[in-house]
């Protein structure tokens, strides 16, 4: 995979970039900074931020960043949020290169030549429909976070997760549309929109290309994250998995049981034959889900860790309670 990037030939302006931006304020002075650091800018078209609803912090933000003459920039205003899959149909649509690349407002560019990069696999392979880094959350980073927030994050703290889930996704346009189709914005509003293009781009037999690219995923940095926040964030997810169920079905068994453990889970107690066995698993899960949390919180004595058993099972419950939702509706709305 070097040899392709060192010796791949590239011409000028070759793909869109396009950011959706909702009160990244946190976050994006470290996202745009890296992108002055990359090199090879000759290779982008331009940058298309949409700012879906962005506060005044993040607006500025942009605003001042349009000033430099290192990228042409400009801007797409929604007053209201209309969500990640209508942002990206909306970038699409305006994107006038043969490569489109999403950028989430969270993460940061370590290397300085994601360009050419992610690029390089598309080159005499037409069947390669996209190409995608993979993604870090830093202990340190996590470390830093609010309590609650931790505890939503914790699995993923050190761990290296390779996905195309519009974080830093390179796609070819043309094929995408021809053969997949945009983003299912009429189902899919905040989230869900990921898994779902995965599955039909899995459909179609199209290449995805993981490229050796490492990228910080530093999430919102909200030092105000509470507990309601956590309960959203659970119930979001939990009805955009009801709503890609009932879409596209179970699927191969390992991911299905990866994806829907929790609420099989809830489930399982109230199947009188598993009923026992599901409640010890919740009692274990009680504690397991959140591990990382606890031995942090008893390291620096905080008084919430003992509040996690309860919370994570009334979690358990309330994420339950949205994928059914989403799979009773057909709808990701939270």
């Amino acid at each position: 995979m070097s040899t392709i990037i060192k010796f791949y030939v590239f011409t000028s302006s070759m793909i869109t970039i396009i950011i959706p931006v909702h009160n990244g304020e946190t976050t994006l002075p470290l996202l745009l900074a890296s992108l002055l650091r990359q090199n090879n800018k000759e290779l982008a078209e331009e940058i298309i931020f949409i700012l879906d609803g962005a506060n005044p912090a993040s607006t500025a933000l942009v605003e001042n960043f349009l000033q430099n003459d290192n990228y042409k920039s400009r801007i797409i205003v929604h007053q209201a949020p209309a969500g990640l899959a209508s942002c990206y149909n909306e970038g699409i649509a305006a994107a006038s290169t043969a490569f489109f690349l999403f950028m989430h407002q969270d993460i940061v560019l370590n290397s300085n030549d994601v360009f050419s990069s992610l690029l390089a696999p598309f080159d005499g392979n037409p069947d390669v429909v996209v190409t995608y880094p993979r993604y870090l959350l830093p202990v340190a980073t996590w470390e830093a976070f609010s309590f609650w927030q931790k505890c939503f994050f914790s699995r993923q703290a050190g761990r290296v997760i390779p996905s195309y889930s519009g974080k830093c996704d390179c796609y070819r346009k043309e094929l995408l549309l021809s053969k997949v189709g945009g983003f299912d914005e009429e189902t899919y509003r905040t989230a869900g929109e990921d898994g779902d293009i995965a599955r039909r781009i899995a459909a179609t037999g199209l290449k995805t290309v993981n490229v050796p690219l490492e990228l910080t995923h530093l999430h919102s940095r909200n030092p105000d994250f509470s507990f309601k926040d956590l309960f959203y964030k659970e119930c979001q997810y939990g009805e955009a998995h009801g709503a890609n169920l009932r879409k596209h079905g179970a699927g191969a068994i390992t991911g299905f049981l990866m994806t829907y453990f929790r609420p099989l889970l809830v489930l399982g107690l109230f199947l009188p034959v598993v009923r026992m066995p599901s409640a010890v698993l919740v009692a274990f899960y009680s504690v397991a889900y959140t591990w990382r949390v606890y031995l942090y919180g008893i390291r620096t004595m905080n008084w919430r860790t003992f509040l996690l058993p309860a919370a994570n099972v009334f979690l358990l419950f309330a994420g339950a309670a949205c994928t059914a939702l989403g799979f009773m509706t057909k709808r990701q709305r939270l």
